[in-house]
């Protein structure tokens, strides 16, 4: 019996200036991904998007972190980690790897439909700048910060129960839960977990995502979502959002991902529900 093969796409906090560097300089897919990105988002921002992603060197712990800050930007990070994973994703085809199904953490979720032919490259890269820009315009300011806690969510969820402005976003795994915060909330969420001895640090990520801090991005980000034109998955994906598969149909694709911003990351119910269905090799 063979043992089926799922395709993993990370989400932001999971970047860092110069990934892959070595990957782009001796492959053409990865190139040719981040050229097209170029193309499509110039303007968008003071540089080209590949000099966010493959900075000038830097010589001190300064300029180190002045170039993570600026690839930190939800609206650079976004398409930023989709070039990437792109590349990755064209190079490993190339070798004849292939997924027997995909998923995504979060922005990640995009990458795995674009893979799966639900919407081109093109329009992976122009989406999620604009899914970035929603984010930031749509939060005012008030775009809150995200906690990794190593607990389950039912041994946090009494303590912070009593705390306004606390949500649980990503159902990470069996021994890590991500809650999303509001600003003012953060020290006194960090010092309740710190005091009932629970592990807990702060995400390198600019918002509070998957909670009600994004429900302003979620009205700005439908406005594109909906202008898309959606193909049937060619290989299956699973959502964050329900943890099950995506529709063969391709109508419900809009609704799942306009609901996917807004609402908790399924993460370890999907990945579960994937080895049921044969996933051995992720």
């Amino acid at each position: 019996k063979k043992e089926k093969i799922a395709f993993l796409f990370p989400g932001q906090a999971s970047q860092f200036p110069n990934m892959c560097r070595k990957v782009a300089v001796f492959f053409n897919q990865m190139r040719e991904s981040i050229e097209k990105a170029n193309v499509i988002l110039k303007g968008r921002f003071p540089k080209l998007l590949s000099e966010y992603i493959y900075p000038v060197p830097s010589f001190s712990p300064e300029e180190e972190k002045i170039h993570m800050e600026e690839l930190t930007q939800t609206n650079i990070t976004q398409p930023a980690l989709a070039v990437v994973e792109m590349g990755i994703f064209k190079i490993l085809k190339d070798f004849g790897i292939k997924p027997d199904m995909m998923a995504g953490h979060s922005l990640g979720e995009y990458v795995a439909l674009c893979a799966s032919g639900v919407f081109d490259e093109e329009v992976l890269y122009d989406l999620l700048e604009y899914r970035g820009s929603a984010i930031i315009r749509g939060t005012e300011g008030k775009a809150g910060k995200m906690v990794a806690v190593g607990k389950k969510p039912e041994e946090i969820e009494k303590i912070i129960n009593s705390l306004e402005q606390v949500y649980i976003a990503n159902l990470n795994s069996p021994s890590q839960t991500i809650i999303s915060v509001s600003d003012d909330k953060l020290e006194e969420l960090i010092r309740i977990l710190k005091m009932n001895k629970i592990r807990c640090k702060k995400i390198n990520v600019s918002c509070g995502f998957h909670s009600p801090f994004m429900e302003g991005a979620k009205k700005i980000l439908d406005e594109k979502l909906i202008k898309i034109d959606y193909s049937s998955p060619t290989i299956p994906v699973y959502s964050n959002l329900t943890a099950k598969r995506y529709p063969e149909d391709k109508n419900p694709i809009f609704k799942i991902l306009s609901e996917h911003l807004v609402n908790s990351v399924k993460f370890t119910e999907e990945i579960e529900n994937m080895y049921k269905d044969g996933a051995r090799i992720f």
